[in-house]
């Protein structure tokens, strides 16, 4: 059995990854991970935020365990492994050298 995060609108319409607008990570060394998440409600039309604490980006609360995923793309995904937080750090830094 799957986890899932629900995310629900103030208007308790459930949000899918159709609906999300915009991600971000606020990451800190060996410390939790926060998954930010701005989406527009279908329902309402509204925009919101949900925040989503990783400890350790354990595999249940994995945003990859999406219904969107084909079987071959999450066997791609699981295949390389999770993203450590020191390489999201690595990865943000070279981003602001470009």
């Amino acid at each position: 059995m799957k986890s899932k995060i629900p995310i629900k609108c103030s208007c308790d319409q459930q949000i899918r990854i159709q609906d999300i607008v915009q991600m971000s990570l606020y990451v800190k060394r060996g410390g939790p991970v926060f998954l930010m998440l701005r989406f527009l409600c279908p329902h309402c039309h509204q925009y919101g935020e949900a925040i989503i604490r990783q400890i350790g980006g354990g595999k249940e609360n994995s945003i990859l365990q999406l219904e969107e995923l084909t079987d071959q793309e999450r066997e791609e995904l699981e295949s390389r492994g999770q993203i450590t937080t020191d390489e999201l750090i690595d990865f943000h830094l070279a981003l602001k050298d470009l």
